[in-house]
């Protein structure tokens, strides 16, 4: 039974690996245990319990999360760095502050294809498709 349980781990620790430890005031995205969504977070502290952190959400609520349920915010782009306040005005912004100014996301403008364009329906293959069958509409009279 012990060889096979060594064996076990050797198959489970091939691919197994810690996660980086995280720092107090990093930005994270923690995921929401019951809507299973990653929620915009920032670190606290780590907590004694081994892998866990406390972390401040959104709303304001500090909690305990396990490393593996925490993951790093994405880092802002160059051009998001040069339009950020200066630090004092970033040190006195409270949490919320903070994290709503990292999830505020630019508009995009997307272009539609024209009406009177010829592009037609294609497939996910690429293949040329048609609009499909569609039987005309009959109103105001019974058929049976």
């Amino acid at each position: 039974m012990h060889k096979r349980q060594e064996q076990q781990k050797l198959y489970h620790d091939k691919n197994a690996h810690l996660l980086p430890p995280l720092s107090a005031g990093e930005q994270v995205r923690v995921q929401n245990p019951t809507t299973k969504k990653w929620e915009p977070s920032i670190v606290m502290s780590q907590a004694s319990s081994p892998r866990s952190y406390q972390v401040t959400t959104a709303a304001g609520n500090e909690v305990r999360r396990n490393r593996r349920h925490i993951r790093p915010a994405p880092q802002p782009s160059e051009a998001e760095n040069s339009q950020s306040p200066s630090d004092d005005s970033a040190a006195n912004a409270t949490v919320g502050d903070r994290l709503t100014s990292t999830t505020m996301l630019s508009p995009q403008v997307v272009e539609l294809p024209s009406e009177g364009s010829e592009s037609g329906i294609h497939t996910r293959s690429g293949a040329q498709g048609h609009g499909g069958f569609h039987l005309p509409l009959i109103t105001g009279r019974c058929l049976l």
